[in-house]
């Protein structure tokens, strides 16, 4: 008795619990057509539950994505009460 329950705690001291997170992935395609054409994705990525976000952008004609990483955020109010 005394080696199982000495296996439970030494299991739930070092095996990790699991936690739900439910990552939720926007995609978004850019196409500019005036010059010579740019094709790319942009992702991003959002954890409500771990507070978490990230994004990446592969170009059409890469193989790798390219993270990115969020420094700041500004917003203008063009005009009172209309969305910025």
């Amino acid at each position: 008795m005394k080696f199982s329950s000495a296996l439970f705690f030494a299991l739930f001291a070092f095996v990790p619990m699991a936690a739900h997170s439910e990552v939720t992935t926007e995609v978004f395609c850019f196409r500019s057509y005036e010059g010579k054409p740019i094709n790319f994705e942009f992702r991003a990525y959002y954890d409500s539950v771990a507070q978490w976000s990230g994004a990446s952008v592969k170009y059409s004609k890469s193989k790798k994505a390219i993270g990115l990483v969020h420094r700041n955020t500004e917003q203008e109010e063009l005009a009172y009460g209309r969305p910025y």
